[in-house]
């Protein structure tokens, strides 16, 4: 599947343009104080990104980035280029240019230019290739940004975008944009080879069509490129690919990083330099989109991965597009499969050769939540499930939306320092032993201010600590009937009249709801 990115409405919107000297322009500033399209950003909706009319370069506004306001990994500002406006520039070099200041935090901003195919009937954009740089400011002065690209003259490009993003961090930074241009431009002579080769990745190239040699003769003809400091994700795809590669050719590919270039033909997998340059590392990725891209003499494998250092062989869902991507490469270009867990069901057919030419391959999971709810069969292991369900791409970008037992740690973490906190028992005991079995565990006194506090902090910590996290699970243990509480302000909430199956609703119900309505304060966006 392809990644799509619909449009935002589809009227069409013409981009008013100055011509000076025979130069293209188009200013962004006329549309910052509506922060309408071409702008777009979704920050505007929770005003981590805002218009400033107080500071500004010249004349009111500008637009302010504040990463505190917001508790997503990235802020971002997009420009767009497309229809009537992209074909101006098409088969130009161009430079969009922009002021920047820093007002506080310590993170430099990044610029990157992504090229799409605008589907005008289906209204939806495939990404198609881009790249990134970082912009370095020292000082709180305005700073000059100026990014040159050239627009590329293939038939299936045809819409754009610029995009200026910071990353979030514990300090988060505040910056201010304004007057953002893009300008047609030529190559100046002394620069020319520097232009040309920051371009170059975007030209239609005899090298992407010829054959790309992984393995020949079954031996080894490519490298793997990685970053120095992989991410569990990034080191586990790698174990991933050698282990089929060598199943099938009997051959593995070496393993360098990326601190030194390598001449021969190289798969780099998640973040290196050359994917940062391209706009296709995991951390500029959507959540759980995957790539496979050649680019030359390389062939890139990345994806949407998250930032929280997870290995894959969990109950975890979080994004693994990296891992993902991986697989796609392997069941596209190996011909793997894997039709149940455990080696007996894996077919990994036998090669001499692995080679690619022309890829240009991306596409994500056709649901965000991938899950199985219950347990392992008979017969396999814990780890050849865990292997096989990552195969088949189980994961998710949100968490865990389904509702389990929430407390059943709770006995081991707070029991000897309070043991009020837990259900009253007919017998004047609280249900607070660790070792108990699992339906004993858990059992809460519901209406005790301390533990809806504890819940909520524990719900605001978890948030805080994963942006990407959509769901936190408030959910009592089983049987109700033979552990509810028995203090006076518990059993105030069970409907007695209430058939058995209902007794408890309102009381437990009332439990949620307050912790909801709290969490809602500081997240908004979350769910309980």
């Amino acid at each position: 599947m392809m990644r799509k990115i619909f449009i935002a409405g589809a009227v069409l919107i013409v981009f008013p343009f100055l011509l000076h000297s025979q130069q293209r322009q188009i200013d962004f500033k006329p549309f910052f104080l509506t922060k309408s399209w071409p702008l777009v950003s979704p920050g505007f909706n929770d005003d981590s990104v805002s218009v400033e009319t107080g500071i500004f370069y010249k004349n009111p506004p500008s637009i302010k980035i504040d990463c505190s306001k917001t508790k997503t990994k990235v802020v971002s500002l997009t420009f767009y280029l497309i229809r009537e406006n992209f074909q101006l520039f098409k088969g130009k070099n161009v430079c969009f240019r922009a002021k920047i200041k820093r007002l506080s935090g310590n993170e430099n901003p990044f610029i990157q230019v992504r090229f799409y195919n605008l589907d005008e009937k289906e209204k939806k954009y495939t990404y198609l290739f881009g790249k990134t740089e970082e912009i370095k400011i020292s000082g709180s002065e305005w700073a000059d940004v100026s990014f040159t690209t050239e627009i590329p003259a293939q038939e299936n490009v045809n819409a754009a975008n610029f995009q200026i993003y910071v990353n979030n961090s514990q300090q988060p930074s505040v910056f201010l944009i304004d007057e953002c241009v893009i300008t047609e431009t030529g190559i100046k002579k002394e620069s020319e080879n520097k232009t040309e080769k920051s371009v170059s990745f975007f030209l239609p190239s005899a090298v992407d069509d010829s054959p790309l040699e992984i393995v020949k003769d079954g031996k080894a003809i490519a490298v793997i490129v990685i970053s120095p400091d992989p991410t569990p994700t990034v080191k586990y795809a790698v174990e991933e690919l050698n282990e089929h590669i060598k199943l099938s050719t009997k051959t593995t590919l070496k393993i360098v990083t990326d601190e030194k270039e390598t001449e021969v033909p190289a798969i780099h997998i998640g973040e290196t330099k050359l994917s940062k340059k391209l706009g296709l590392s995991p951390d500029i990725l959507p959540p759980d989109t995957w790539v496979i891209k050649r680019a030359g003499n390389c062939l890139i494998i990345s994806g949407g991965d998250n930032n929280l250092n997870i290995h894959p062989l969990g109950k975890n869902l979080v994004p693994f597009g990296t891992l993902y991507a991986t697989y796609e490469f392997l069941e596209r270009f190996v011909g793997v499969r894997w039709y149940w867990p455990g080696n007996d069901g894996r077919f990994v057919p036998e090669h001499k050769n692995i080679i690619v030419n022309s890829v240009n391959l991306q596409g994500s999971p056709s649901y965000e939540t991938r899950y199985v709810f219950y347990g392992i069969p008979e017969g396999i292991t814990v780890e050849d499930a865990w292997k096989w369900w990552r195969r088949m791409r189980l994961g998710g970008v949100s968490g865990n939306p389904f509702g389990m037992h929430s407390f059943t740690d709770w006995n081991e973490k707070y029991g000897k320092q309070h043991p009020e906190w837990f259900a009253l028992q007919l017998n004047g005991e609280r249900l607070n032993e660790p070792q108990d079995d699992e339906h004993k565990k858990g059992h809460l006194c519901y209406t005790n201010s301390e533990v809806i506090d504890k819940v909520i902090e524990e719900a605001r910590e978890k948030f805080n600590s994963q942006p990407d996290l959509k769901y936190f699970t408030v959910m009592p243990g089983d049987s109700n009937e033979r552990y509810y509480c028995q203090c006076k302000n518990c059993q105030s909430m069970v409907r007695q009249n209430e058939v058995e199956g209902k007794k408890y609703s309102y009381a437990i119900w009332s439990f949620v709801n307050k912790i909801a309505e709290e969490i809602r304060k500081t997240h908004p966006d979350r769910f309980i």
